[in-house]
């Protein structure tokens, strides 16, 4: 079965369509697959006036409805600096009908240019005649005017691939820097020099990059963005050397991207002296004020005063003084502006860029600006230091959004001329702890009251979930109870606090256990269970990236009522993962008529290997079956 397949998938000619392939129904190495690529093959080369040409042919065969979404072709260009343009598109859908293939070529007509603005134009076209059994086909001409174009390569997309191949001609005076991702291995790489023909002789290097059955990549739980872990190759130009004629460098180090960033007007210039911003913290800190107290009175009111406007970047969008009068802006707006305020507040503070955990990670070898997306502030007060990010009114100083911790960011010191990498991490730990005093009446009823504290991201999640709801009694209901259909909330009180401290509330409550007859079953994890084993595939050859470490403790005491005794009582277990970062214990205590539960649930690493896997999926396993487990309560015999 395998031959005929891999012969399929290396047939090139447009319309070279086997009926063998189009009868297929399903593909047997992903029987789940909603279409499957049979072959993706990229062309590319420089010519001698150092333009790039890429050319993509691509087949794929549509196996159910939901494979329809591959029909649909969409690419953006740029029309000048550098000149771009995609050209030479030609597409067609092969049905089988009556024992015949059809072919249904797409209508020039039918293909769409956006112009876009700020510059980019947009291809786009939907393949016709679509059904499930159907092969498309496509292949297009990419152009650019610069060597800096050179295409990076995808072998890795959401469905299986047959066959992918990816082969580039790279003239002598071009020297890229290539890096590959991913956890698929080469079915082969090949390089061998060439010749040009034509007036201008010139000799490069030919390379080809082949995979092949390559599974789908999807999004699972616990990963950071995808684009990490798909199989790809990527390139940089790193110069262009012409003997005696030209010599260009087109790839920076790290120290010269942190120069240039303060150089910039719209990153390290914003950083200087600004009276009106300087005005402004008059009426916001004085002189008596500590530097902890400075910088959290500075950053309560930026953050407090900006609307964030959803949009990531290092640079200000414009003059932060207009930005503070309009009350609004990206990313760096905001932060450069709480930067620069502090240093006008006379502390030591630095810009940090990074890339957010959906952006990627930053490949160190290429040190290019574009690989950022974001900036935050750094402070340092004597011999301890702070990351600040003021997106958001309702966070605390003391606590950077998930997925600005992506491991590193670079520190732009402007003063001292120094740039460097910089580990990112909140400093605070992530703690609940919540306690239940209740009573099980003959009903079935446990009725008591919860208090609970939190800090870090649970207590910024849980004022999150206050605020979004206009009744905390049915936030709590929804959002602390295991099984909210079965309880009642009658009173709740939030104690009031800064954003930086311990969040405590309580609640008078009502749960209801499952009773028939003279037996009474009782679940004892009333708040924090978990229902779903986040780990289900067999295997994982990704990472699995906790979006923050953290510690959860539930104290449940409780009566049972006269006349009652316990009759079943789960047994105290105690899991853990073999390098113990991952732990989950729960105690069971009676004591005549109260029963005393204790349960402690932490991951105390941010990161675990693709070997790992097998050790979390069990450990959530075992946690979830054991938080299945309930109490049994028969009632005496008279």
């Amino acid at each position: 079965m395998f031959i005929p397949h891999l012969t399929e998938a290396q047939k090139r000619d447009f319309g070279d369509i086997s009926k063998q392939m189009i009868e297929m129904d399903v593909y047997e190495k992903d029987s789940t697959a909603s279409a499957v690529v049979i072959f993706d093959v990229g062309d590319a080369e420089l010519d001698n006036r150092l333009e790039v040409q890429f050319r993509r042919h691509i087949r794929i065969k549509i196996l159910t409805d939901e494979g329809f979404t591959y029909g649909d072709f969409s690419k953006r260009y740029i029309e000048k600096k550098p000149e771009q343009d995609i050209s030479k598109i030609k597409a067609a859908t092969y049905n089988l009908e009556n024992g015949e293939i059809i072919k249904t070529e797409l209508d020039k007509d039918d293909i769409l240019i956006d112009k876009e603005g700020d510059g980019y134009t947009e291809v786009k076209f939907t393949m016709p005649a679509l059904r499930p059994g159907s092969i498309i086909e496509y292949e297009y001409l990419f152009e650019s005017e610069s060597p800096l174009d050179l295409p990076d390569w995808d072998f890795q997309k959401s469905i299986p691939s047959m066959w992918s191949e990816y082969m580039i001609r790279i003239p002598e005076w071009f020297r890229y820097l290539k890096v590959s991702r991913g956890y698929e291995p080469f079915f082969s790489i090949e390089e061998k020099p060439y010749q040009s023909g034509g007036r201008q002789n010139y000799v490069g290097t030919e390379s080809t990059w082949v995979m092949k059955d390559i599974p789908a990549i999807e999004e699972a739980p616990y990963m950071k963005s995808i684009d990490n872990y798909r199989s790809a190759i990527k390139f940089q130009l790193a110069n262009i050397t012409v003997p005696g004629v030209v010599y260009e460098d087109y790839l920076s180090d790290w120290p010269r991207v942190g120069g240039a960033l303060a150089e910039s007007s719209s990153h390290g210039k914003t950083l200087k002296r600004n009276k009106f911003l300087a005005n402004v913290l008059e009426d916001i800190i004085s002189e008596e004020d500590s530097e902890l107290e400075k910088m959290k009175k500075i950053y309560s009111h930026v953050s407090s005063h900006m609307n964030w406007n959803e949009m990531l970047s290092f640079n200000a969008s414009q003059d932060l003084e207009d930005s503070y009068k309009e009350g609004d802006g990206n990313s760096a707006d905001i932060n450069l502006m709480l930067v620069n305020m502090l240093k006008e507040a006379g502390l030591s503070a630095h810009s940090v860029v990074l890339s957010t955990t959906d952006h990627g990670d930053v490949i160190r070898m290429f040190p290019l600006i574009s690989q950022f997306n974001h900036v935050i502030g750094y402070v340092e007060i004597g011999n301890d230091f702070y990351f600040l990010d003021a997106k958001n009114e309702k966070r605390p100083f003391n606590l950077l959004p998930a997925n600005s911790i992506n491991s590193v960011g670079f520190l732009i010191d402007i003063p001292k001329k120094q740039f460097k990498w910089i580990n990112i991490e909140n400093k605070d730990e992530n703690n609940l702890s919540i306690y239940i005093d209740a009573s099980l009446n003959e009903d079935g009823k446990l009725v008591g009251v919860l208090n609970s504290k939190s800090n870090g991201y649970y207590a910024h999640y849980t004022r999150e979930e206050f605020e979004d709801e206009d009744d905390i009694k049915e936030s709590i209901k929804q959002n602390t109870f295991s099984d909210p259909v079965n309880t009642v909330i009658d009173s709740a009180n939030v104690k009031e606090s800064e954003l930086h401290e311990d969040l405590r509330f309580s609640a008078h409550f009502e749960v209801s256990a499952n009773i028939s007859g003279n037996v009474i079953y009782l679940n004892p994890m009333i708040v924090e269970r978990l229902l779903d084993n986040p780990f289900k595939e067999e295997e994982r050859v990704f990472p699995i990236d906790f979006d923050y470490t953290f510690d959860e403790t539930v104290t449940l005491r409780f009566t049972i009522p006269e006349g009652w005794s316990v009759d079943e009582v789960p047994s105290s277990k105690i899991f853990r993962t073999p390098d113990e970062s991952a732990n989950y214990r729960k105690l069971f205590q009676v004591a005549g008529n109260t029963i005393m539960m204790q349960y402690k649930f932490s991951i105390s690493k941010h990161n675990y290997n693709p070997e790992d896997y097998l050790f979390l999926k069990d450990f959530f396993k075992a946690l979830i079956e054991n938080q299945s487990e309930q109490i049994v309560l028969k009632k005496n015999e008279e």
